[in-house]
């Protein structure tokens, strides 16, 4: 055992969680860029790190256990959370978009890029040979070009560890609050609590009976049955299949003012259904109310003629983002607020006489606060170094900290896998004061910065962590342990997967690998829009600052609404996935699971809930084997897999 950081923390479980997370960082890549079809770091829940989980804990606990020295549950507690925050880092959360925004501005580049003189030299590849190989593959006996990286991995190195550094501190201080005051659901934990942890005092059971009970087999072979029968259909099209993917609702929507709703699906994601089984029933009606009276609003504006632009970037309607982002403010703010007590005591601890309320914690008060305190002030300075004035990097920034906090609260109370803000802190810039009130110069850093953090990040390691400490609390482990372990796993999956991401793309060429990773990112969607806000601009909207208002006035009556009448009163968590790219794919999981809940408990009670709680855990758990299965197959048969999760 590591000295001082309690049980779970023995070096044989810390270098297993390493490995297994290296291994991450080699694995994903691929899936992302060759194999295609299944991204195993997609969610707030990815694929990968469940079965790094099995492979390297369970698997290898086999040899351990027949030599009478098998894994206790807080190692695999250890384990588990440093796979979960290493398979995000590995792809959407970090390195499937930092890599491309580094090198394909200057691929991309041409006589009427304005903005490329704007970003600092060492922000950038900027050796040209290096990019075009990057994209068109490398010459023969030529090496890879690791000295055009290495000054732009460097900077932007320093710049990613001062926001995970932010992003640790205020895990740490909002933890306790939520699961020990606000006794959390962490529907998103379940599954991998369920596999590090023994029977617990009320019959529910972990590893050592959750995978022995027949009802777990049952459904997770059902989701076998299905994915097998899809799965032979991809490959033998004459076959019957289960259309559970998407059942697009584009064709019957066709005349005006119907039209206006589209795009709109029904997929089935037996994973998601699973998962949504365990949100509280008010939590998961309230998604899919939410989802569909913004519809609603949507078929008013578009039956009275109204513009309805969409915002950039998302298939979401402008008034509808706006009204989001009011309301996600608040919610911030109101987060924060009533976690005010710990706050006020880590401050305490930190700057005061008195000390910090003791307990377990990942960093401590003090070193939160710290965390946080030096992690923003290094932004600030990285910033101004990058031409960026600290009034901007600071509102920026601080807007993006805020929302993040509900994206990840999100995440653990309502279990949503993927959360994306369609309206983000630039585009609250923008609308307050139009490009032409912020410095031109600084724009493409300022855009730079809210696409590698806040257009696409559907896998950010804030969510992780805070789902790590959840998993920790079920296998025993102090999180303290998790202060060393978790940044240790971070950077191990940062390094291993650019320089494996780096050398694929390379050895193969970007343009032949997946266009969503190589180009869209970087130039359908950053290239195109700095440029049109450098050269053309922007105007101020002030309609958009009115419905953000509207959207903030909403969501406080409604969280009042539901404070004053919790028995009949809508839950407002609801209001602020609105209609987003998420719930377009998740409303009707949310629709499914609650109907099954409801029926379930009007039946048997929370008797027959807790009887079924681990055949849904089976039914993710299969999807995510079968997840597993079809790319092994596809990088078999170097064919594109059949793909489940189509979000």
């Amino acid at each position: 055992m590591l000295t001082g950081l309690g049980a779970g923390m023995t070096l044989r479980a810390l270098l297993v969680g390493l490995v297994a997370s290296a291994s991450l960082g080699l694995a994903i890549p691929h899936t992302d860029l060759l194999v295609r079809g299944n991204w195993f770091g997609l969610t707030s829940l990815p694929v990968g790190g469940l079965l790094a989980l099995l492979a390297f804990g369970l698997l290898v606990g086999v040899p351990l256990k027949a030599l009478r020295r098998p894994w206790r549950p807080a190692e695999l507690a250890l384990i588990a959370t440093m796979t979960l925050a290493a398979a995000g880092i590995s792809s959407f959360g970090l390195t499937a978009l930092l890599v491309p925004y580094l090198v394909g501005p200057t691929y991309f580049m041409t006589d009427e890029n304005h903005f490329l003189g704007f970003l600092p030299h060492w922000s950038l590849v900027r050796d040209e040979s290096a990019a075009i190989w990057f994209y068109e593959g490398l010459p023969d006996n030529v090496g890879l070009p690791w000295a055009a990286w290495q000054t732009p991995l460097l900077a932007w190195g320093i710049h990613i560890a001062a926001v995970y550094a932010v992003f640790f501190g205020l895990v740490a201080l909002l933890a306790r609050h939520w699961i020990e005051r606000e006794h959390l659901e962490f529907p998103l934990a379940e599954l991998p609590a369920a596999l590090v942890s023994g029977p617990d005092k009320t019959g529910a059971s972990g590893s050592r009976g959750f995978l022995r009970e027949p009802i777990t087999w049952w459904f997770c072979g059902a989701a076998v049955l299905v994915h097998a029968f899809n799965g032979l259909s991809w490959y033998y099209p004459s076959l019957p299949h289960i259309n559970i993917n998407r059942i697009s609702l584009d064709p019957i929507l066709t005349e005006h003012p119907w039209d206006d709703l589209r795009p709109m699906w029904i997929q089935m994601p037996l994973s998601l259904v699973g998962l949504c089984y365990f949100l509280p029933t008010r939590v998961s009606a309230s998604a899919w109310s939410f989802y569909l009276l913004f519809k609603l609003q949507e078929l008013a504006g578009a039956t009275l003629g109204a513009q309805m632009p969409y915002v950039q970037a998302y298939p979401v309607r402008g008034f509808v983002g706006h009204q989001m982002w009011g309301g996600i403010i608040c919610a911030g703010v109101g987060l924060l607020w009533s976690a005010r007590a710990n706050l006020r005591n880590a401050l305490a601890a930190t700057f005061g006489a008195r000390r910090g309320e003791k307990g377990d914690d990942m960093l401590g008060p003090r070193g939160a606060v710290l965390a946080v305190i030096v992690g923003f002030t290094v932004l600030l300075l990285w910033g101004r170094a990058a031409g960026v004035a600290v009034g901007w990097t600071a509102l920026l920034f601080g807007l993006y900290f805020i929302t993040h906090i509900v994206a990840t609260r999100l995440a653990c109370q309502a279990g949503m896998p993927i959360v994306q803000h369609p309206f983000r802190p630039v585009n609250m810039l923008l609308a307050a004061f139009g490009s032409a009130g912020l410095p031109k110069q600084q724009i493409p850093m300022l855009v730079l910065w809210d696409h590698l953090w806040m257009v696409d990040n559907r896998s950010p390691l804030m969510p992780a962590l805070m789902l790590s400490q959840q998993i920790a609390g079920s296998g025993g482990l102090r999180k303290r342990g998790l202060g060393l372990a978790l940044p240790l796993a971070a950077v191990c999956a940062a390094v291993v997967s650019i320089w494996a991401y780096v050398r694929l793309v390379y050895v193969n060429g970007g343009l032949v690998l997946e266009p969503w990773f190589t180009t869209y990112y970087c130039h359908n969607l950053y290239d195109t829009w700095t440029e049109q806000l450098v050269t053309q601009g922007e105007l101020r909207n002030t309609a958009a600052l009115f419905t953000t208002a509207a959207g903030a006035l909403t969501y406080t009556g409604l969280g009042a609404l539901y404070r004053a009448f919790p028995s009949w009163a809508p839950h407002p968590v609801g209001f602020l996935m609105g209609a987003s790219y998420p719930m377009l794919v998740l409303w009707f999981p949310c629709l499914l699971a609650w109907a099954v809940k409801s029926v379930v408990l009007w039946v048997g009670g929370v008797r027959l809930y807790r009887r079924l709680r681990s055949g849904f855990l089976g039914l993710v758990f299969g999807e995510f084997l079968c997840a597993a299965f079809w790319a092994m197959i596809g990088a078999v048969t170097r064919t594109d897999p059949y793909s489940m999760f189509a979000f």
